[in-house]
């Protein structure tokens, strides 16, 4: 009889554990390591996520709390420039070559077994939840939003599209079949300064997420006994961004096309239509500039889309919705950047109204 309950009790534990599990809750036995000394597994690939891997291998280089570093990145790609076929890995497997990091690449037919701690910053690939049952302490994500604002693949652009002012990073526990919805672990606010690009603030938040993984890490128990439930209110999402965001509309105010700029140029060409041919604008000047620029410009309620070249400046000036706007360099089509004085001296001077045309909005 004694014999048969405990045959029965083991049973039982088995069945709560996979229950717990099936729930997204940890269910830590006296066997698993929660205080320090991890194994951990880490997801990522850009330049986003490479500064958080820099921060774990000092802390494995430390042999303090991490004693063992394994990463998971995408496989190389090939691309064509310029007709030349070229290999592409990400930054995360240079790093990994660099540092003699094992990694592997997605997607892994493995489990990850051995591992107590997964943690994932900028991957692009579900999870699938065999995969996250396998780490006892679970998977930590680090996502450069306040979540619930602005799940999703792009939440660094959204963000300076949107003119928040506020922006953060949050670390969460990842759950099966969804994005940016688990639980949150901790979570810091970055306040975002009106002249803040794409690149310059995931350089800040890169930072600053790398700063708390490191904290979340050194006590993780308490931060994941501490975890709140994410809520849906005041929930954003943040899609990948199409190409059509670059195409300008002169119709827009000038600081709507100004965050366009911020937020997608050197990813995204940013275009307009002049002469049935695709101007491609570069080197945008900041508002404030700009406007001691245009203070003595005539301004006789040009239509949107007009544009002047400012010869004081050497900028390219075109009327929006509300004031003009000033781009240092062009490009007509397929042709090689041009400064606004070579543009002006090519196309402009030469029209009958002098120093002015008009794009289509």
């Amino acid at each position: 009889m004694v014999a048969f309950n405990n045959i029965r009790y083991a049973a039982m534990k088995l069945i709560f554990s996979n229950i717990v599990w099936k729930n997204n809750i940890r269910w830590v036995s006296g066997n698993v390591n929660s205080h320090g000394n991890y194994s951990v597994m880490f997801f990522g690939n850009d330049q986003f996520s490479l500064a958080h891997l820099q921060a774990m291998n000092s802390l494995f280089k430390e042999r303090d709390l991490i004693t063992n570093l394994n990463v998971v990145s995408s496989e190389p790609k090939i691309v064509r420039t310029r007709g030349q076929k070229k290999l592409q890995i990400t930054p995360v497997v240079k790093y990994c070559h660099e540092e003699g990091l094992p990694v592997r690449h997605w997607p892994i037919i493995e489990d990850a077994r051995g591992f107590d701690l997964g943690v994932v910053v900028s991957f692009g690939h579900m999870i699938p939840d065999r995969l996250i049952q396998c780490f006892p302490l679970g998977i930590l994500n680090v996502h450069p939003s306040l979540l619930p604002r602005w799940r999703g693949a792009s939440p660094i652009p959204h963000t300076i599209l949107a003119g928040d002012k506020i922006t953060g990073v949050t670390i969460m526990q990842i759950k099966p079949d969804r994005f940016d919805v688990g639980p949150i672990v901790a979570q810091e606010d970055v306040p975002v300064s009106t002249d803040e690009t794409t690149k310059s603030l995931t350089e800040l938040l890169s930072r600053k997420g790398s700063e708390m993984l490191v904290k979340v890490i050194q006590d993780l128990k308490t931060y994941q006994q501490n975890e709140r439930v994410q809520s849906s209110e005041g929930a954003t999402l943040a899609p990948k961004l199409k190409p059509s965001i670059g195409v300008l509309n002169w119709k827009n105010t000038s600081l709507e096309i100004d965050r366009i700029f911020r937020a997608v140029a050197g990813q995204i060409p940013i275009k307009a239509s002049w002469r049935s041919e695709e101007l491609r604008l570069f080197d945008m000047v900041r508002l404030n500039e700009n406007k001691s620029f245009t203070e003595g410009l005539k301004d006789d309620n040009p239509d949107c889309g007009t544009m002047r070249y400012h010869k004081p400046s050497q900028t390219l000036q075109i009327r929006c919705q509300d004031t003009w706007v000033g781009f240092r360099s062009v490009a007509i089509g397929r042709k090689k950047n041009m400064s606004a004085k070579e543009f002006y001296n090519g196309f402009l001077s030469s029209n009958r109204s002098g120093t002015q045309t008009v794009l289509a909005c």
